[in-house]
């Protein structure tokens, strides 16, 4: 080793100290650093999700907005279980995602009718420990500003958070986004209308309405919207050939109007019938400032037994009355 002399005034300068750091250490150290840079991202990331829309109760409970989408195609909502388990999951390469699976579940929402879209939203549910709920609410109502809402009752989808709503007000410019527990509201959202208009406007035709099918004869006789009970109730009078029947029996309902709402109704109980005389009883009030809506009934024979299954189909375009029309 070469050593530089000395001199007198002058200290010779010390030698770099050369020490071997074991590899190991080395890979250690770039692996504490780059769990802290994850654990910095993971805690910015949950961060911005727990800041952007959320509910937080009185007792510190939190109800968040996860995602809303009004697609015509096949959605999928993935629902973590644990926010830092799916961020990890998040980060990790490709090929290991491949290999580990992705925590928590996925739902898929998929539109009854062709090209026809259809809103739905995913939703999340944590204690004041900030430990996710096992449920996020039982259904989905949809209001808008204009003071017009839809509660179809039935819990639409409801699977892990994520609800389908199968028909909302669309001539406002916002929305507000309820989610029920029961008959109690958990927590309300504010988007804008995925589909503000400008609409058509249809023209109903007054009740009662008769409609011809062959030999069979269907008359729309009362058409009402019962807004206190979240029910729509039609009556109906079946004659074939002039003579009353209850041959033929209702057994399914689409609705839709102008604004392009588009739905299969469903019965709250079996139709009732006395001498050709039905009355049925579908979930939801349709809302009142809606013109008109197109109803299309489709008839069964009563019979199973009956050689004659061939379903006989009408539609009737008209406006319910509307009763109770108070509550929101």
């Amino acid at each position: 080793m070469r050593h530089m002399p000395e001199v007198e005034g002058v200290k010779a300068a010390p030698q770099p100290v050369h020490s071997r750091i074991p590899r190991w250490f080395k890979i250690l150290s770039v692996l504490a650093v780059c769990l802290a840079l994850l654990a910095i991202g993971i805690a910015l990331k949950v961060g911005r999700q727990v800041n952007e829309v959320e509910v937080r109760s009185a007792d510190g409970s939190v109800v968040r907005l996860e995602r809303y989408e009004f697609r015509s195609d096949t959605v999928r909502y993935h629902q973590a279980e644990k926010p830092l388990a799916q961020a990890v999951w998040n980060a990790l390469p490709k090929d290991t995602k491949k290999k580990v699976g992705r925590p928590g579940v996925s739902v898929f929402i998929t539109p009854s009718f062709p090209n026809e879209p259809v809103l739905s939203a995913a939703f999340s549910a944590y204690d004041a420990s900030g430990k996710r709920q096992d449920d996020a609410g039982t259904r989905l109502v949809v209001l808008d500003n204009r003071g017009q809402v839809f509660d179809g009752i039935l819990n639409s989808m409801g699977s892990s958070g994520v609800f389908e709503a199968v028909a909302f007000p669309r001539r406002g410019r916002k929305l507000t986004l309820r989610l029920m527990d029961g008959e109690k509201p958990m927590a309300e959202f504010r988007i804008p209308n995925p589909c503000p208009g400008p609409h058509p406007v249809w023209k109903p035709q007054p009740v009662p309405i008769l409609v011809t099918n062959g030999p069979l004869e269907v008359s729309l006789e009362k058409f009402t919207a019962d807004v206190a009970g979240q029910r729509t109730r039609c009556t109906f009078r079946v004659r074939e050939s002039g003579v009353d029947t209850s041959a033929y029996l209702p057994v399914r309902f689409e609705i839709s109007d102008a604004t392009g709402n588009h739905w299969r109704s469903v019965l709250e109980r079996p139709v009732q019938a006395t001498n050709g005389w039905f009355t049925a009883t579908l979930f939801g009030a349709l809302w009142p400032e809606e013109k008109a809506w197109k109803m299309r009934v489709e008839f069964k024979t009563a019979d199973n037994d009956s050689l004659n299954q061939n379903a006989r189909i009408v539609e009737f375009l008209a406006k319910p009355e509307q009763l109770n029309a108070t509550r929101q």
